[in-house]
């Protein structure tokens, strides 16, 4: 699992983090695909976890405003308009580890609902 931040240049130490993720992705795909072992990056954005809750009730306090406008807010990131639910997270993953993803090898999924206008090459 890797993060967004890879594909910014916002917050340093989380772009370097993620960028170095997807770098042994591909180093380690291209050592284990000889032997069947597949190994794939998830870059999900905005997933509606436990943790993602709290950051979203403090913004909501600190900035006077229900937690369900600055949830809207966010989800406007995304083409879906809305907050990833974890299980679909657990969906692209687990196709990844399925036999059905043997095409899959050193390569970064975006699971985050459509991101923006971005295009990635």
């Amino acid at each position: 699992m890797g993060g967004m931040a890879a594909r910014q240049a916002r917050a340093v130490v989380g772009s370097m983090r993620n960028v170095s993720v997807v770098a042994l992705t591909k180093y380690l795909a291209g050592e284990l695909g000889p032997y069947g072992i597949n190994v794939t990056v998830v870059h999900p954005l905005l997933v509606r976890t436990e943790s993602q809750l709290d950051a979203i009730g403090r913004r909501a306090a600190n900035e006077k405003v229900p937690p369900a406008a600055v949830e809207e807010g966010l989800a406007q990131a995304s083409s879906a308009r809305r907050l990833m639910e974890p299980r679909e997270i657990a969906y692209v993953v687990a196709f990844l580890a399925s036999p059905k993803a043997a095409a899959v090898n050193g390569d970064v999924i975006v699971a985050g609902g459509g991101v923006g206008n971005a295009i990635y090459l």
